[in-house]
């Protein structure tokens, strides 16, 4: 027998009273909240090209960007010029760089690359914050959705680090509403 969960509504403007700073009227009761607006930008970090998303500026459906290739070298952090200037062109507040984890949880050497990266991007795009978030199975996941969609390997090739970007930054957009949904009095797990 499923189990019936009450319906509990996000987060909307009209509740809340400017008065009150960061502060929302849920079921009758004011709770503190930090809200947040603007675009997220991912990035999927590879050695022969960068594939990157974007958020809408609701925070709740990411699309795909572009794709940067990488210089001849293999050097991804070459590249974060040209990822930073993309960054910027599309006004994201914030950036998450995928994090290619082992199954163990360790990390290999394109988890440093990434790491890599990352640091060399960061100064670019100051002062918006450059986090690093678990990637495992983006790619496979993208590879999957692409196939199911009907898309032949060799037409995968040139969008398949924009799913995987996709696939990363709608992981991280979704944890973020249930984490907010959960400070707004949602219904526990």
């Amino acid at each position: 027998m499923r189990r019936l969960t009450p319906f509990v509504p996000r987060f909307d403007v009209r509740w809340r009273d400017r008065a009150a700073g960061n502060r929302v009227r849920v079921a009758g009761e004011w709770r503190d909240v930090t809200v947040t607006r603007g675009r997220i930008a991912s990035v999927d970090v590879g050695t022969v090209r960068i594939g990157l998303a974007l958020s809408d500026p609701d925070q709740v459906l990411a699309s795909p960007l572009t794709t940067v290739v990488v210089a001849g070298d293999g050097d991804p952090s070459a590249a974060a010029d040209r990822v930073a200037q993309v960054v910027i062109e599309a006004a994201a507040t914030h950036v998450v760089v995928g994090l290619p984890l082992t199954l163990a949880g360790r990390e290999g050497a394109a988890a440093q690359q990434c790491r890599d990266f990352a640091s060399a991007l960061a100064p670019l795009v100051s002062p918006r914050v450059v986090e690093l978030v678990d990637e495992r199975f983006t790619t496979t996941t993208a590879h999957r959705d692409l196939a199911a969609a009907g898309r032949s390997s060799r037409r995968r090739r040139d969008v398949i680090d924009q799913a995987a970007a996709v696939v990363l930054l709608q992981h991280v957009l979704d944890t973020r509403h249930v984490r907010s949904t959960d400070l707004l009095g949602g219904v526990p797990r």
